[in-house]
């Protein structure tokens, strides 16, 4: 049996680690692409009508959210969550994303959502002081969403002509901005193998909630698969923050399986 305190605490630590990069990433491509000369310099953000707050990158509390959140982020992989110390880099790091939610330029993605989401759970259950159905409650309601993530983004999927004829995965790993060459390549050569792999991603992702009702094996061999799919995702596409902030949060699932399941 995993204990949800275990189960949070890891997913509290894998969330504030991926904002934290998050964070980075936001620092050094805004300081490449905002500059005075870079591809979305002043003028250009007046063109397309970005928020006043961040027409320019270099605006002190733009930067200084993007900073502590770092910081704090990184910080938070370390520090346990239920001492002092931990408990303040959490706040912050929360914080930190919330603000940057209402000033960024760069697009988020699901992981940015995911961690954020698990902070918010995670600042319920251990701020005002550990309590066991509080912990529990945070624990079921990150697992949720885990699930919920995978079957919305599965849906999502199958409705798409692309996703159902098999080219999705193909198209994504030939592209400029989350392709790489040599992936590209290999799957352009295999046209079955690329259709087999694209169904098979959106495929599992809505049949990932027959979990909380799967035997032990099967239930067990998902959560696997979860992690693998996550880490494939970040090496094949560049999205550094996916091998942290799902994977992190399986062990709420687990808990969730372990507690609702038949088979346990």
């Amino acid at each position: 049996m995993v204990s949800p305190e275990l189960a949070l605490e890891v997913a509290v630590r894998g969330a504030s680690a991926a904002l934290g990069i998050g964070f980075l990433e936001q620092l050094y491509v805004g300081h490449r692409s905002f500059a005075i000369n870079g591809l979305y310099a002043g003028n250009v953000i007046r063109l397309i009508g970005a928020p006043e707050f961040t027409e320019r990158f270099g605006t002190v509390p733009l930067r200084l959210v993007l900073t502590v959140g770092a910081a704090c982020g990184l910080l938070g992989l370390f520090l346990n969550p239920y001492e002092g110390a931990g408990r303040l880099t959490l706040a912050l790091t929360f914080v930190c994303a919330v603000a940057s939610r209402f000033c960024r330029i760069m697009g988020g993605d699901g992981a940015d959502q995911m961690a954020i989401l698990t902070l918010f759970a995670g600042c319920l259950a251990i701020l005002p002081g550990l309590d066991a159905s509080t912990t529990l409650l945070a624990v079921f309601f990150i697992g949720a969403q885990l699930v919920l993530s995978y079957f919305t983004a599965g849906f999502v999927k199958a409705v798409s002509p692309t996703w159902r004829t098999g080219t999705a995965i193909r198209l994504v790993m030939c592209s400029e901005a989350y392709g790489e060459r040599w992936i590209g390549s290999f799957v352009e050569s295999r046209v079955s193998l690329s259709r087999l792999l694209t169904r098979a991603v959106f495929v599992g992702e809505c049949l990932f909630p027959l979990i909380l009702i799967a035997p032990r094996e099967v239930a067990l061999a998902m959560l696997v698969a979860g992690f693998v799919f996550h880490i494939a995702t970040a090496v094949t596409m560049g999205l550094n923050t996916f091998m942290i902030a799902f994977p992190a949060t399986l062990l709420c699932v687990l808990v969730m399986v372990e507690s609702v399941s038949p088979w346990w």
